[in-house]
């Protein structure tokens, strides 16, 4: 017997009603899962850009050629000053004209880290518009999170052995 996935995509959409933010999961095609929620006040503090832990130069050309380089910034994870003991993890994308500040929230620091790169390409693209983006000349922006391929068959692994830099690796995966 095949198992089969019906779950092929998800993501994460905020949306607003009345005095309520409802962070949601949505499984594409059936399910929308609400996630945390926040009542809305007037002291509700948008969370500030943190201390910058990874930064990224990205070429956006437009169609009549101008271009321009984006700054894409991820912030370090800190707590929610809005909530008692959430996380947040900022993105902060700048172009000449125009900055978006955006943030991720999670549990814990780690996954405030994974909801921002999860969303990281998907902020890009759609800060650039219609702009055609390119990193290092290619149009992967290498900003997707990076997942090994399962093995197909479990093969113990020996650890590697403690070489010079001119004795080869023996062992390891």
């Amino acid at each position: 017997m095949q198992k089969v996935s019906l779950i092929s995509c998800f993501s994460l959409t905020v949306y607003s009603f009345n005095h309520t933010i409802i962070l949601c999961v949505r499984i594409f095609p059936f399910q929308l899962i609400p996630i945390h929620c926040w009542e809305k006040t007037e002291k509700m503090i948008k969370p500030p850009m943190t201390k910058v832990i990874a930064e990224r130069h990205i070429e956006s050309t437009l169609s009549d050629g101008r271009s321009e380089t984006l700054i894409v910034q991820v912030g370090q994870p800190a707590r929610d000053p809005n909530s008692g003991g959430d996380w947040y993890c900022p993105l902060r994308i700048k172009g000449t004209t125009k900055e978006r500040l955006h943030a991720c929230f999670g549990i814990d620091k780690l996954q405030a880290l994974q909801f921002a790169l999860g969303l990281l390409e998907l902020e890009v693209r759609v800060f650039a518009g219609k702009g055609q983006l390119s990193w290092l000349g290619k149009k992967r922006l290498g900003l997707r999170p990076w997942t090994p391929k399962p093995k197909k068959r479990f093969q113990p692994c020996s650890p590697p052995n403690h070489r010079t830099p001119s004795a080869p690796v023996v062992g390891g995966c």
